[in-house]
């Protein structure tokens, strides 16, 4: 996973080592001297700079209706960002190729953080997903959905969406996806991350696929995008856990 270089340009106007960017891991990216020399001419250079990036991290996108965590076998967190994946990632797909996916699989380790009940500022999304994964659609054929349902099966879960599944035993029952039981004679589109499509976590399922699109869409923009659209409609981005994967 390639992470995001935050206004990298204010690293390369800073005259000394002492100035850097630092993550407190709150809604806010904050820039410091540690010379502490506010008057400092590294300060003046930087110090328009710092408040934009304060202003854009600070700025509100939406709201949550209820606390949004990660967890298995499914998630509150895990289903709501596979599933806004999924519509914006189709709707950016079938206007640049054409066609949609059934099915979109990230995993656990990408999604950074919760997302508190409430205000949604440009920085909790940063936080969510520091990341500069871009999302790829990948055609697989219906063995490597099988082998993909069983990933899912051994590994716990993972956050998916357009997948219904037990799992007995750590291995996958009863498989349904898009509505349909799987077919092993039939392929399948998923919409996932370019770490993922490249085998990260052990993915090995999507080696060789059918074929690939990227999308040229960064996942966190997606999520953006997502949670904007949702404060037009004058909606607040929620979560269900619906049995989507399972344990007998």
């Amino acid at each position: 996973m390639r992470m995001f270089p935050l206004y990298t340009l204010l690293l390369l106007l800073a005259c000394r080592p002492p100035v850097s960017i630092q993550d407190s891991r709150a809604d806010v990216i904050r820039l410091s001297d540690s010379t502490g020399g506010k008057d400092s001419l590294t300060e003046r250079i930087i110090a328009p700079y710092r408040e934009k990036l304060e202003k854009d991290m600070n700025e509100v996108l939406g709201y949550a209706d209820t606390l949004l965590e990660k967890g298995q076998p499914e998630s509150l967190l895990g289903n709501a960002v596979a599933d806004l994946v999924l519509i914006r990632g189709n709707l950016r797909l079938s206007g640049t190729h054409g066609y949609t996916a059934q099915v979109c699989l990230l995993n656990n380790g990408g999604l950074r953080t919760s997302i508190p009940k409430g205000p949604i500022t440009r920085g909790k999304i940063y936080e969510l997903m520091p990341f500069e994964n871009q999302l790829v659609a990948l055609t697989i054929t219906g063995q490597q959905m099988s082998d993909l349902a069983a990933y899912l099966a051994s590994s716990g879960g993972m956050p998916v969406s357009g997948i219904q599944m037990k799992i007995v035993n750590k291995s996958p029952a009863v498989v349904i996806v898009n509505g349909t039981e799987l077919n092993k004679k039939t392929n399948y589109v998923i919409l996932t991350s370019d770490y993922l499509a490249a085998g990260g976590d052990k993915m090995s399922f999507f080696s060789n696929p059918v074929k690939t699109d990227t999308l040229d869409y960064l996942l966190r923009d997606a999520i953006i995008d997502h949670i904007r659209s949702l404060q037009l409609e004058g909606k607040k981005l929620s979560g269900k856990k619906d049995g989507r994967i399972r344990y007998e």
